[in-house]
């Protein structure tokens, strides 16, 4: 019975990206590059997690309410993180992804379109000049939305942050802001072959404010951003330990 209903919803998720995805793409290709083309790729994602069913529950969001230009920095669990964020952060922001989504079919489009970042993480000197573009657009006022970790996760826990967003936000003098997402490793899994229905949560911790403009005060924050992330993703283990199994 279960995977009756995970396949159902498998080909429901398919069939509401294969019938406004296209549509959108088109949309966005026309649409002039930067604020415009964003808003259209932020509704597209508002409108698939809302038809998905999957419910979007966010502690803490009351501390991104006029932040101002903030670093979000979270952890990456799954293909479908990205949509969410797009869908229920209230901040206007822009992705440091790694360069290679640029290459997939229509979401390269509405990633360059919109204006977010990407980096070869393998390049130096793309690294460089990711990093000299992350400070000129945190100091222009346009906040950042960074996985530290550097790629998602399979199934290894939380993952050692590279220092680049945390650099960026020293060096421009503004707050990084953790968050911990949850769930979305359940609905996506490259492990299945079905996707499920399933709650999704976020948690919104308070920003860290730099203290000075030094190596040492970098790594006090990514150690903080990453020790209140760890913190709620053990806190959500503990809340739903076993729930999986039962709904094999």
């Amino acid at each position: 019975m279960f995977k009756i209903r995970h396949a159902l919803f498998t080909a429901y998720i398919a069939a509401l990206v294969i019938l406004t995805m296209p549509p959108a793409w088109v949309i966005v290709l026309l649409s002039p590059r930067g604020r415009a083309a964003h808003r259209l790729v932020r509704g597209w994602s508002r409108l698939v997690i809302r038809a998905s069913g999957c419910r979007v529950r966010m502690t803490g969001v009351d501390r991104l309410r006029g932040a101002g230009t903030v670093v979000l920095v979270s952890n990456h669990i799954s293909y479908i993180d990205s949509v969410v964020f797009l869908a229920v952060v209230p901040v206007d922001f822009r992705f440091v992804a790694e360069h290679g989504v640029l290459t997939w079919p229509l979401v390269g489009t509405g990633v360059r379109k919109a204006g977010h970042l990407t980096v070869n993480r393998g390049s130096r000197a793309a690294r460089l000049a990711c990093a000299g573009t992350m400070v000129a657009t945190l100091r222009a006022g346009g906040s950042l939305l960074v996985y530290p970790e550097g790629r998602r996760s399979r199934g290894e826990g939380l993952l050692p942050f590279r220092l680049g967003a945390f650099r960026a936000a020293v060096d421009a003098g503004r707050p990084v802001v953790p968050i911990a997402i949850c769930g979305t490793d359940t609905i996506v899994s490259t492990e299945r072959r079905w996707l499920r229905r399933g709650p999704i949560e976020i948690t919104v911790h308070a920003p860290i404010e730099p203290l000075g403009p030094d190596r040492a005060e970098m790594v006090r924050i990514r150690q903080r951003a990453r020790d209140e992330i760890a913190s709620s993703l053990v806190e959500h283990a503990k809340r739903h330990r076993g729930t999986e199994t039962q709904s094999e």
